[in-house]
Parts: structure tokens; sequence; C-alpha cells
């Protein structure tokens, strides 16, 4: 007997991904790779429809898959196709179709292609946790910067929130670290070296901030939209570097961290709605 797909709808797609670990589904976008760049839901692995078959053995075959494109179309063929060459071994995924594609799709929505580069696999496991440490530090530096201009006090508790959150990933990561190389040097003295002049997607703390100073006719919703751009950015990296190093010790590090960042995507949307 064949194995099946299900459809699934939109609002189904969210709720599962918003109470579900991290490591319990993978979500795939099976559009091109401008189509992608354009937008695409935060936390979405690219796979396009042309490079399924080759490429299905990124795919796990212990989780759900949740296929969409960008009317349901293709990642309906998607879900066809895995589910027939699946069919008889032993893998036993669920596998969803997300009805309607992207174009029903009413949440946040990201542009770009994740900045992996200086992830590559085939850097040393220092460079990438240093990298991760260094993005970390940026975002605390943002948001630290952030609560010195701000006005409205109901914004700083959000803001500070964050900032001690990007700490609290930049020490987890170190403590993965240490836990997978030794003489790492202790936490502190690596952090406080740390430039921390950019954050997730390579942007810019100056620019940032200057963006922030150029657009003060509605500040606290200014800052809490880019807090929650920042914080989607991060979530989408950290899902996307699990992928990168789906066969490595680090794929379980950078699910945690996406499914932290799932949390402070949800304080700083909550924080939108105390905005004048």
């Amino acid at each position: 007997m064949e194995a099946e797909y299900q459809n699934i709808s939109v609002e189904q797609v969210k709720k599962m991904t918003g109470s579900q670990h991290e490591k319990k589904y993978v979500l795939v976008d099976v559009r091109q790779e401008n189509e992608y760049q354009n937008e695409h839901i935060p936390g979405a692995t690219l796979i396009p429809l042309a490079e399924l078959a080759e490429r299905e053995a990124e795919l796990p075959a212990d989780r759900p898959l949740i296929f969409y494109c960008r009317s349901g179309k293709r990642s309906q063929a998607a879900a066809t196709l895995i589910a027939s060459s699946r069919s008889g071994s032993d893998q036993k995924n669920e596998l969803y179709n997300m009805v309607g594609g992207i174009m029903a799709w009413n949440g946040m929505l990201l542009s770009g292609i994740p900045d992996l580069k200086t992830f590559t696999q085939a850097e040393s496991v220092g460079r990438v946790f240093h990298q991760a440490l260094e993005l970390e530090r940026g975002a605390e530096r943002f948001y630290t910067a952030l609560l010195g201009q701000v006005k409205e006090e109901k914004l700083k508790k959000p803001l500070a929130t964050l900032a001690r959150a990007e700490e609290g990933h930049a020490r987890t990561l170190h403590r993965h670290w240490a836990a997978l190389e030794k003489d790492v040097a202790p936490f502190d003295e690596i952090y406080g070296q740390l430039t921390g002049d950019i954050v997730e997607g390579n942007q810019d703390i100056e620019a940032l901030l200057d963006f922030f100073e150029a657009n003060m006719e509605r500040p606290c919703l200014t800052a809490m939209e880019m807090a929650l751009q920042i914080e989607c950015m991060a979530y989408d990296m950290y899902r996307n570097l699990a992928h990168n190093f789906r066969d490595k010790p680090l794929a379980e590090v950078f699910l945690d961290i996406a499914q932290s960042e799932k949390s402070h995507i949800q304080i700083a949307a909550e924080s939108i709605a105390l905005c004048p």
C-alpha cells in the first residue's frame, strides 16, 4: 500500500509549527530560489520541486514533512512524489501539503536567503560557534542601544528581556562549543572580545539605529517591528543551519536555539500590541 499525504490548512500549519518543538517537523518550500528570495515563511528549507528527487536524502525519515509552494499545486506534487518514493519503506513520515500555498499565508514573511556562507560545513566547529556568538552579541548590542533611545517605559521591559535572551543564547552556544572541543576560552573572555557589529541577515547595527532615528513618528511600533524582523531572521537562520548540518551534532544545537527564537518572536509580537 502506498504511503499517503494529507492536505493541511494554513491555520493548521501555524498551530503545528507554533506548538511543536523544532525537532518535531520540517517545513519545505518547493518553489524556485528567486521566489524564496522574494519572500518565504520563516524557518522553511528551500528544496525546489525540480531538485526534490535528487535531494530527497536531505529530508529526515522520522519527522513530519510539510510542503508548501505558491498556490499548493507544486507542494501537492512534492508530497505525492515523496509518498510514492517512500512507499513500502521503513520511512514512516507524516506528509502534508499546505493548501493554498504562500498566497493563503497571512503571517510573517521574510525576503532574502539566509546568509550561511560563514557557516559552511567546511568550517571548523570553533569558527561556526564564533560566528554565531558574534551575531548574538550584535543583537544584544542593538537591543541595549535601543533601550537608551526609547522613551516609553512599557517598551523597556521587552527590550531588556530580548537583550538578556541574546546573551543567554550566547552562553548556550559557548556551553555546546566547550562540550565539543577542548581548550575553549571562558565565555566572558570570548564574549568581551566580540565586535558584535552586525545581526542576523548581516544587517549593520549602526545602519539599523540610523533607520530607527529616521522613523520616529511611531517609535514604539518602529522599534518592535525591527525586533520582530531580527528575531524572525534569527529563527530562519538557525533553522536553515540545522538543515545544513543535519548529519552533525551541531544540528541539535541549532534546532534548540531555533526553538528559543520562537519565544522571542512571541515577545516582540505581544509588545507591538502595547504600542499606541
